[in-house]
């Protein structure tokens, strides 16, 4: 399922619509539902140790980059032989367990394929099999992206990420809001948060690592651009554009995880021509589309203010 992220979800509190109000109770069920499941299933371990890297909130927080970030830094440190990345294969058709490459194309989904250009990466909509999976091809750490609300694989490490500037929304659930469960439930079975650009106000003690973004592209600034992505929350590539110094004469967006086709390339090369502007996505996007050509793509880099500590308590727990 793909969607686009309501701008209701990040409204103030004091702000919230009637829309999100009424759908308040909706939102109890969802958490309750979400409460019962993990509290019900026993999760399994997998054949290797696993860090997840999630959120508490449905759209765009930044998993991705931390855990691309992250498995950077493990590679780095020599500790492990054969690291992964075990993902769901979100707008793929791979059902898996399966290990994918950035040759497999677009049915293994955007972020398995971004994923796989820094670590082999496994594809499973069963995750507990993918770790099983992974582990029996000889990986000796998982990086799991996302899952934190799955119950069925032992974590030996979960982090979840924030967004800073965008924290958790109206801290209402889902359909009323972001949340993907009770806040106190997932802060519950996190070891610790890793916040990017800032942290909101996060209650109890759990450490909190913090991180910065820095986002690039060839293209000088001032350049008249057509920026296009296919985001849950669409608004922060904007917002990227913006902070690069770019003229942006049109923006278009599609559905989260869209596959494109010919003809959406295509009409978007008319309409640069006919602007006389350049195109621009995102690395998420850029993996689905072949060939790149004259398409630009905007990349995130991620820096850990104390990764000694943060590695240190991997290492711990791994």
């Amino acid at each position: 399922m793909t969607f686009n992220t309501p701008s209701f979800w990040y409204k103030p509190p004091a702000e919230m619509s009637v829309l999100s109000r009424a759908l308040i109770p909706l939102g109890w069920v969802y958490g309750a539902i979400t409460a019962a499941r993990m509290n019900l299933i026993q999760p399994q371990k997998a054949g290797a140790p696993v860090i997840c890297v999630g959120n508490l909130t449905a759209g765009g927080s930044g998993k991705t980059p931390v855990a691309v970030a992250l498995m950077k830094a493990l590679q780095n440190s020599g500790w492990y032989k054969s690291p992964c990345f075990l993902t769901r294969g979100y707008g793929g058709t791979l059902t898996g367990p399966q290990e994918i490459s950035p040759e497999t194309g677009p049915d293994a989904g955007d972020e398995a394929l971004l994923l796989s250009r820094t670590a082999p990466t496994v594809i499973s909509r069963d995750r507990l099999a993918g770790a099983h999976h992974a582990a029996a091809q000889g990986h000796d750490l998982i990086i799991m992206d996302d899952g934190l609300q799955n119950p069925y694989l032992r974590k030996d490490i979960s982090f979840i990420v924030v967004n800073g500037p965008l924290g958790w929304g109206n801290r209402r659930l889902i359909p009323a809001g972001p949340l993907r469960e009770f806040i106190k439930c997932g802060l519950k079975r996190a070891h610790a948060l890793i916040a990017l650009d800032g942290a909101p106000d996060i209650p109890g003690d759990k450490p909190v690592f913090q991180a910065r973004r820095r986002v690039s592209c060839p293209l000088p600034s001032g350049s008249k651009v057509i920026g296009f992505c296919a985001l849950g929350r669409p608004e922060g590539f904007r917002d990227s554009l913006q902070t690069l110094g770019y003229d942006i004469v049109l923006f278009k967006t599609f559905p989260d995880h869209h596959r494109y086709s010919a003809s959406d390339i295509q009409e978007l090369k008319t309409e640069a021509a006919r602007l006389n502007a350049r195109l621009v996505t995102t690395e998420k996007d850029a993996v689905k589309i072949f060939p790149l050509n004259d398409i630009s793509t905007v990349t995130i880099d991620l820096t850990f203010e104390n990764p000694e500590a943060l590695l240190s308590m991997i290492k711990a727990r791994t």
